[in-house]
């Protein structure tokens, strides 16, 4: 379960700037597994994007434990992207888009899991006046630490999901186009 507030705003023409905060939440973790009944972690972060023929971005997230169980988990993340809008409907574009993200862990983390991933996203924004829902399907495969998974294969290292992001715009700032999946 996350929180998320996030800023956007216009640097230029095709030049946006984003800056977020998430909190991470696991209310249903096993204490014994996870060392603590509910994990929880902050990230603060920050992204540019730049939109052109193909949707140019980049996102550096700090990724903070905020118990003494979770902090060596603790990790700079650096996750350069690169999508595209399809438009079906003056109001309705089909997004795609695909990333790459490593971590730099900032403590001494005992392992090294999941250190490089890869991510494809596919998404449609439906606007409703200042609210907007977007379905998402996800794809990611992520390595593996043979400490954490010995001798991991691909289902190891695989996951798909789905999700509904719902949003509702403020209106403060610039309005941000179809492009980055966010509604004028």
């Amino acid at each position: 379960l996350y929180f998320r507030m996030k800023y956007s705003a216009w640097l230029q023409h095709n030049l946006a700037l984003s800056a977020s905060l998430t909190y991470f939440t696991h209310p249903f973790a096993d204490e014994e597994v996870a060392g603590t009944a509910d994990p929880m972690y902050l990230e603060p972060g920050a992204g540019i994007s730049y939109l052109t023929g193909a949707d140019l971005g980049l996102y550096v997230g700090y990724y903070r434990g905020l118990q003494s169980v979770t902090e060596p988990a603790s990790f700079l993340y650096i996750n350069p992207s690169i999508g595209k809008t399809f438009h079906v409907s003056e109001d309705l574009g089909l997004a795609l888009g695909l990333s790459a993200g490593y971590k730099v862990f900032t403590n001494d983390s005992p392992n090294k899991d999941r250190a490089f991933d890869l991510g494809l996203t596919v998404s449609a924004a439906i606007p409703f006046s200042d609210v907007y829902i977007t379905p998402q399907l996800h794809a990611a495969y992520a390595t593996r630490d043979d400490a954490v998974v010995p001798n991991a294969g691909f289902s190891d290292s695989f996951v798909a999901w789905a999700g509904v992001h719902v949003g509702y715009d403020i209106g403060m700032g610039a309005p941000l186009p179809r492009e980055l999946g966010v509604r004028h």
